[in-house]
């Protein structure tokens, strides 16, 4: 198989797909293929060597595997996420509140986030990502709410980091 059908612009998407705030970044941790469509079947646009770096604005869970979505040339492109080590992504593992400070003790729910959002996480300015450890010793990590600048805060114990 070698599908190249694309969904074209205005029409709905897959409730799979999930978009991503700017500057997700990734760097590839195998020679990997990228394809058309996120599936196995999609068309082969090039391959991506150990190393490389791209930056990923999407998601698509399929039946097998879960991909992600690159930009080449401005055409939409996908990469297996198995492929891929994030410099600054992480997955909500169950509902997730995200709050104004990092404690369930007296702080204020900003935003609930679904079981398996993807939320970009803040980094310092030497890359490094942002956490707080709370009165109980449990780590937390800044995020930003998905399409805001807001930021807020989400337990590591219901967050995975990619």
């Amino acid at each position: 198989f070698n599908y190249t059908n694309v969904i074209p612009a205005g029409k709905p998407l897959p409730p799979t797909y999930q978009f991503f705030d700017a500057d997700i970044t990734a760097t590839v941790t195998k020679f990997t293929t990228v394809r058309l469509l996120p599936s196995e079947y999609g068309k082969v646009l090039m391959n991506y060597n150990i190393g490389t770096k791209v930056t990923i604005d999407g998601t698509n869970d399929d039946v097998a595997s879960t991909w992600m979505r690159v930009k080449i040339q401005e055409q939409e492109a996908w990469v297996l996420k198995s492929d891929l080590q994030f410099t600054n992504l992480a997955r909500t593992t169950t509902e997730a509140n995200v709050r104004n400070d990092a404690s369930t003790t007296g702080t204020k729910v900003i935003k609930v986030l679904d079981e398996g959002k993807f939320v970009k996480l803040v980094q310092d300015t030497s890359g490094k990502i942002v956490t707080k450890k709370d009165a109980k010793g449990t780590v937390w990590h800044q995020v930003y709410v998905p399409t805001t600048k807001t930021t807020g805060w989400i337990s590591s114990t219901i967050l995975k980091v990619q």
